[in-house]
């Protein structure tokens, strides 16, 4: 059986956006995170079981906080996943990768 990697930038160090999009990892195998900051920042990764497809997402729990440079293992088991920082830091950048069994 084939793996297919899809990556998303959920963060970018350029950008004023404090919430990213929200990404739908229900299919993924497994998942991970790269978080480069220039700057004391704090990354704020949430994650919903809502449907998301039909209906707005509306419930979002939080998964963990990320306040350092590295790379980082998701738990899979979230339908989405979307990564919030304060908007007065917005110098993180914050890359998905998702892992799909084909």
């Amino acid at each position: 059986m084939a793996h297919y990697q899809k990556l998303y930038t959920l963060l970018s160090g350029t950008s004023s956006t404090a919430t990213s999009g929200a990404v739908f990892v229900g299919d993924a195998f497994s998942l991970s995170c790269s978080l480069v900051t220039t700057a004391a920042s704090v990354v704020t990764l949430q994650g919903s079981n809502d449907d998301g497809f039909t209906a707005a997402i509306g419930t979002w729990s939080t998964l963990t906080a990320l306040t350092a440079n590295g790379i980082y293992a998701i738990q899979p088991g979230a339908r989405w996943l979307r990564a919030q920082q304060a908007a007065s830091s917005s110098s993180a950048t914050l890359k998905l990768s998702k892992t799909v069994a084909g």
